[in-house]
């Protein structure tokens, strides 16, 4: 589509599926071949380049990663190959990352890649150049507005307790396979602990994992798997219980549009009332508090109903607005008109470079 949009102003570049590294080593290789890498940046901001060079030279191995041999792995032809390493060399040039590539093997290389071809092009931190890696479906090129965030329910209850120790989502295979093993996480030395009962809400496990077939085995070590799922996803396949969960046009909702840039804020009615069986996730985490403790519903609730904690999420958001001279009218007012309200441009976002100031 965004070729279409561009017409020939635009081409759609497209290795084969897992080969993005190799076509950008093939890019790295063209700009060291040419004289076309900025040392002085790579001397100034990084380290380890050396290490790097060593292996895209073919030094340490003997295979110099070159165009051609960049060409037969990702299907794109050697000349392509050079001629995207002369435009990103001759412009300025701005790599950006999705968010769908790393879900495979090796997926971490290909955001490594990046940042190392933009540091070879010595561009981090000026404007319109270097890198990206956040960019979601609806703020690519969106700068973040002076905003009235909303807030959200807390992850726990006060006076409560976890089962077990948070853990990273993309290990959840491991802590299965290996309870009690030991891992470390941004520097710490952990355990995992022994789940035996996983109760899944809110994500899509099996499309996001590395290694799917590796999942479902360590899947069956659970004694009770529950998912809350809007659809029959591959997780709700696979579980024992599945609780149907409301969709948006079954429930009201808040949210906020642009993503990261918090553009927009939105109040989501509801549409239709639930279908069939499907219920809430507020009340089915409210209804089992109370069967977990005699009390249970209220203190989770807190004694207000959804539409009463809408409401105090977006009167947190006011309060975050008039911090920054972002005025909202009444909850009662903003519901009634049932209209999105933009936030206004913030100069400074505007202006904002990635890394200008470590790059000065």
């Amino acid at each position: 589509e965004t070729v279409d949009f561009f017409g020939d102003k635009m081409e759609w570049v497209a290795p084969h599926m897992g080969t993005d590294v190799a076509l950008m080593l093939g890019i790295a290789h063209t700009l060291v071949e040419n004289g076309w890498h900025d040392e002085a940046f790579l001397t100034r901001c990084t380290t380890g380049y050396a290490v790097f060079a060593s292996y895209l030279l073919g030094e340490s191995d003997g295979i110099a990663k070159n165009a051609e041999w960049a060409a037969e792995i990702c299907g794109v032809n050697a000349a392509k190959i050079r001629e995207l390493a002369a435009l990103f060399h001759q412009n300025t040039t701005m790599l950006m990352a999705g968010w769908g590539m790393q879900r495979q093997q090796f997926g971490e290389q290909k955001h490594w890649m990046i940042v190392t071809l933009a540091a070879m092009l010595g561009q981090i931190g000026t404007p319109g150049g270097g890198f990206g890696l956040s960019y979601h479906f609806a703020n690519g090129g969106n700068p973040t507005r002076r905003s009235a965030v909303l807030s959200s329910m807390q992850g726990s209850l006060p006076g409560g307790c976890d089962a077990v120790d948070k853990i990273p989502v993309a290990r959840i295979v491991e802590a299965l396979e290996n309870p009690g093993g030991a891992y470390q996480h941004n520097g710490m030395n952990r355990h995992f602990p022994d789940i035996r009962f996983i109760w899944w809400a809110g994500g899509a496990n099996f499309t996001h994992h590395q290694d799917t077939n590796r999942l479902i085995r360590a899947w069956q070590k659970p004694e009770l798997v529950v998912i809350s799922e809007c659809f029959w996803t591959a997780a709700a396949k696979h579980a024992d219980i599945v609780l149907p969960a409301t969709t948006s046009f079954e429930r009201n909702d808040l949210t906020m549009t642009g993503d990261y840039s918090n553009q927009h804020l939105v109040p989501m009615k509801q549409v239709v009332p639930p279908r069939y069986e499907a219920r809430n996730d507020f009340d089915v985490f409210a209804e089992l508090s109370e069967r977990w403790e005699k009390g249970g519903y209220a203190r989770f609730t807190e004694g207000k109903s959804q539409l009463q904690w809408l409401e105090t999420f977006y009167n947190v958001a006011r309060q975050r607005g008039a911090s920054q001279q972002v005025e909202l009218p009444p909850f009662a007012e903003f519901w009634q008109a049932n209209q999105l309200i933009e936030m206004p441009e913030n100069p400074d976002s505007e202006r904002f470079i990635r890394f200008a100031d470590f790059c000065r």
